[in-house]
């Protein structure tokens, strides 16, 4: 794997982590 693909997995599954406490406060 590539330094890139790292990245971008790192911030996909970060923004993925996030958007899940935002749902589960919202809800």
């Amino acid at each position: 794997m590539s330094l890139e693909q790292l990245e971008a997995l790192d911030a996909s599954s970060e923004a993925a982590e996030m958007a899940a406490s935002l749902g589960s406060q919202s809800c």
